[in-house]
């Protein structure tokens, strides 16, 4: 990440995956989820994650699942103004 660019994290309970609480909107843009492997082990029921980038690589989308006790997600822009941008339209 260069110095003009920002990460917006969140953090997800297992209280909000049950009531329907997760992002949406932002998880239809992620493909499907992977798990780490080690020949044929896997930590698929541990942990599972995601990411998308531009193909201008300019802006990414992390998401992490621990068990199912805890998510995490981040979007990532190499400039800031792309969430100064992105809070101004959301307030209008």
């Amino acid at each position: 990440m260069p110095p003009e660019g920002a990460v917006f994290p969140m953090w997800f309970s297992n209280v909000q995956a049950l009531k329907g609480e997760l992002p949406q909107q932002l998880l239809q843009f992620l493909p499907p989820t992977q798990t780490l492997r080690m020949g044929k082990q896997n930590a698929g029921n541990q942990f599972q994650y995601a990411c998308a980038i531009t193909e201008e690589r300019q802006n990414g989308l992390f998401w992490a699942q621990f068990r199912n006790a805890i998510s995490v997600a981040a979007v990532t822009a190499i400039h800031r103004s792309f969430f100064i941008g992105s809070i101004q339209t959301s307030r209008r």
